[in-house]
């Protein structure tokens, strides 16, 4: 239930490629809290999934920090005529 919550909370404030990054790492750190707190028994390919999972939201987290900030592409109808209106209002 505390993935569906914090999936939830990330899909009203964030933008959709980190809210799908931030949905698995809490999967991945429920993991963890799951092995540490509650003692379960896991699989190692549970453990190197949460491992590949959190190294590659790293990844991409590190690369999209240096790239420069992109236009908004314009490519579908309607697009120009939103973006006039995104204008108006600053």
């Amino acid at each position: 239930s505390l993935i569906g919550l914090s999936t939830s909370v990330l899909y009203k404030y964030g933008d959709a490629i980190i809210s799908k990054y931030a949905a698995a790492c809490s999967a991945a750190v429920l993991l963890v809290l799951e092995i540490v707190v509650w003692r379960l028994p896991t699989s190692s390919t549970n453990i190197i999934g949460a491992f590949i999972v959190v190294t590659a939201a790293a990844v991409y987290l590190d690369i999209a920090v240096k790239l420069p900030p992109q236009a908004w592409p314009f490519d579908f109808p309607g697009a120009h005529a939103i973006a006039r209106c995104a204008a108006t209002e600053e």
